[in-house]
């Protein structure tokens, strides 16, 4: 489904960010990426990437993803609660998957027995869900390429290479809240953007035929990475914050600690 190793990526990131060792990030981590081993069309595998599986009504798949997150999110607290903080870890790591491919898949179906069937049987699919999964990618058009890192909050510094055909330049003037003509010929730019991510504004519709038929046209998918990219960022945050918020509320429970200091002793834990 996503990129293995941007799920790994990220997880690593964000459990770093939030104060906890290299090796316990590492382990979340692997722990995220192994679900990628899992891919088959069941509801089961397909669920755990925020997909619907072959067959599977639309409201079972919310419902049934959303167990998965829930699950995940009081199985690692009460790991931590009884100081299993190996267990906390793999749990956290799975569950972030779902919440990560949530932002880039958002409950589309998935028929297909594996990657190499569904490459084989929508190519065109494929190639759209490809770049979106890339995450820091945006493509408008054949020729139109936008690669973007989020260097803020809000902020974004990108790289665009463009080939318009020259007779774009005598484009009629657009409608007023209509996009303006494209530039012409070819070349490149230097992009600084703040508030919104590239790409999130220019569809209006980010998902108008990411619903139904695998056949249909996805073009709009590859526009869209890194607003998605974004969004599994923040959510990847929120989960843990959760998590801790949680934890800490919890109070001392004969020889175990309170809550603050049950997320102090997991913070500082070192996988063997």
């Amino acid at each position: 489904m996503g990129l293995t190793c941007l799920h790994n990526k990220m997880t690593v990131d964000a459990l770093k960010k939030a104060g906890f060792t290299d090796g316990s990030a590492q382990f979340a981590g692997s722990a995220n990426a192994a679900v990628d081993e899992k891919q088959g069309n069941s509801s089961e595998q397909a669920n755990l990437h925020a997909m619907c599986g072959l067959g599977q009504g639309e409201q079972d798949c919310l419902r049934k993803v959303q167990k998965i997150i829930t699950d995940g999110k009081q199985d690692a607290a009460d790991a931590i609660a009884s100081q299993d903080f190996k267990l906390a870890l793999r749990r956290m790591g799975e569950t972030l998957h779902t919440i990560q491919d949530m932002a880039f898949h958002k409950f589309e179906p998935w028929p297909f027995a594996g990657i190499g069937e569904a490459i084989l049987n929508a190519p065109n699919y494929m190639f759209c869900h490809l770049i979106r999964d890339l995450g820091a990618v945006s493509v408008h058009g054949a020729l139109d390429v936008d690669v973007s890192w989020r260097i803020g909050s809000q902020v974004y510094l990108g790289v665009r290479g463009f080939y318009h055909p020259s007779n774009n330049y005598f484009a009629p003037i657009p409608p007023l809240g209509g996009q303006p003509p494209e530039i012409p010929g070819f070349g490149g730019l230097l992009t600084i953007t703040i508030g919104a991510p590239p790409g999130s504004v220019r569809v209006r519709d980010p998902y108008p035929d990411s619903r139904g038929s695998v056949e249909g046209p996805y073009s709009s998918m590859m526009s869209s990475g890194r607003a998605d990219l974004t969004r599994a960022e923040d959510e990847t945050d929120d989960f843990i914050q959760k998590i801790q918020k949680d934890v800490e509320a919890k109070p001392a429970n004969g020889p175990l600690p309170a809550g603050p200091e049950l997320w102090k002793l997991f913070l500082q834990f070192r996988p063997a």
